[in-house]
């Protein structure tokens, strides 16, 4: 355990894994007395092992980055955490074939947070953006602050379905006009941004679909924080394999420099597409 405000390198019990859309799974873990620890932050993340501590295979070496979901509950020797998984290789299907029961180790939380010390915020999340967007919104909700989310997915069916849960205004997009509007999530927020006074704008994503989001606003005079999506190795910034391209600092290291950044800090890539 590390001292007091910092991670921890410890372990997680899956207590619920359940397939809330086709591909993602929504993972929650008991975790070990946290003591005086702070609760993470929403925009923070673990560093999760993907097999189980019992015996699963060591095949899987490194820790996947995973953005903390929700926190449903942070007490002294009641402590769980919940994450949204996306199934994109043998690492993460490994973890979320796991039965309840099934220990893993973890470290975290890292990162940099969302700043949502101010209101009204505007949250524009594209797919599994929603993760860290989705805990932000729940810690506004907390304490009766406003905020609007725009949420963009390929279909209805892909849609997260605890969106319903929260209590701040919520407009849904999805590609195929099956739910909500059709089109894409930042083809709205011009409109958004021009028709409401928000004291800063919360994405993750596409990274074209942030960028998109970050352009319009700059141009607005709008602060947006974006939420960058990278391959990590150690989640420390010990490694250094996580360092991207800066606007004008050279460069700048995702996992112990972000996730979160100033938009304005970055350079993105594919940032002609939208």
């Amino acid at each position: 355990m590390s001292p007091a405000g910092g991670p921890v390198d410890g372990e997680g019990t899956v207590t619920r894994s359940i397939e809330v859309t086709p591909g993602n799974f929504l993972i929650e873990m008991a975790v070990e007395s946290v003591g005086l620890l702070p609760s993470p932050r929403p925009g923070q993340f673990y560093m999760v092992d993907c097999f189980d501590g019992e015996g699963g295979g060591r095949e899987h070496v490194l820790r996947r980055p995973l953005s903390v979901n929700e926190v449903p509950s942070w007490m002294s020797g009641s402590a769980s955490v919940s994450f949204l998984v996306e199934v994109t290789g043998a690492g993460t299907r490994s973890l979320c074939s796991m039965p309840p029961g099934s220990r893993v180790r973890l470290l975290g939380p890292l990162g940099v947070a969302f700043d949502i010390s101010s209101a009204p915020v505007l949250m524009v999340a594209g797919g599994m953006g929603i993760a860290p967007l989705f805990f932000a919104a729940r810690v506004m909700d907390e304490r009766g602050a406003p905020y609007e989310l725009m949420a963009g997915f390929k279909t209805g069916a892909s849609v997260y379905p605890r969106l319903g849960e929260l209590k701040g205004e919520f407009q849904l997009w999805t590609d195929d006009g099956s739910e909500g509007v059709v089109g894409m999530v930042s083809d709205g927020v011009e409109r958004k941004l021009s028709k409401s006074d928000f004291s800063s704008c919360l994405a993750c994503g596409p990274e074209a679909m942030m960028a998109h989001v970050a352009a319009l606003c700059e141009e607005a005079g709008v602060p947006c924080q974006v939420s960058l999506v990278s391959r990590m190795a150690c989640g420390t910034g010990a490694c250094r394999g996580c360092v991207r391209a800066a606007r004008s600092e050279g460069n700048i290291c995702v996992c112990s420099e972000g996730p979160v950044f100033d938009s304005r800090r970055v350079v993105f890539h594919g940032s002609d597409e939208r």
